[in-house]
């Protein structure tokens, strides 16, 4: 037997419950630290915030950022440089929890029948969320759009 097979003997043994139970990992971690950076780092650009002013006030944040603010004038480059790093870590942090992620649900076989029977369930269950929530918001779109075809129905037939 490959070792594959035997690790996945092992888990269907010792293993008291169809479900898979998830391994500790630091990228969700990692993920949402570097996409609400990147949302900040983009609404203080919309604001025209001067991050080379606010970083005089301590000096490990002016030693740790004064790299991505020398270029003089150009602070909206050095902003766009620096969302551009943010959006590169959190690619590759995602990339890096979706490779995880096909690992232990092939590789490993940590996806019974169950399993995956659960989460085709919970994606049938969010799609049909989406389409309750996509119909009330066009509800209320054509609702506050048309005002008088609402008091024309609700007055019946004359």
């Amino acid at each position: 037997m490959s070792l594959a097979q035997l690790t996945l003997k092992n888990i269907r043994q010792t293993q008291q419950h169809p479900f898979h139970v998830l391994t500790s990992s630091k990228l969700p971690l990692f993920m949402s630290l570097f996409a609400g950076s990147t949302a900040l780092i983009f609404v203080a650009k919309l604001h025209d915030i001067n991050y080379a002013a606010s970083f005089n006030y301590s000096l490990v944040t002016s030693q740790i950022f004064a790299p991505f603010f020398e270029t003089g004038n150009l602070t909206y480059l050095s902003i766009d440089i620096l969302i551009l790093y943010f959006l590169t870590f959190a690619v590759i942090t995602m990339g890096a929890w979706s490779y995880n992620l096909i690992k232990e649900s092939t590789a490993q076989g940590h996806h019974t029948l169950r399993v995956q029977l659960a989460l085709k369930y919970g994606m049938l269950l969010f799609l049909v969320s989406e389409a309750m929530l996509f119909f009330h918001f066009f509800e209320v779109f054509f609702t506050a759009a048309y005002p008088r075809l609402l008091v024309l129905a609700l007055c019946g037939p004359l």
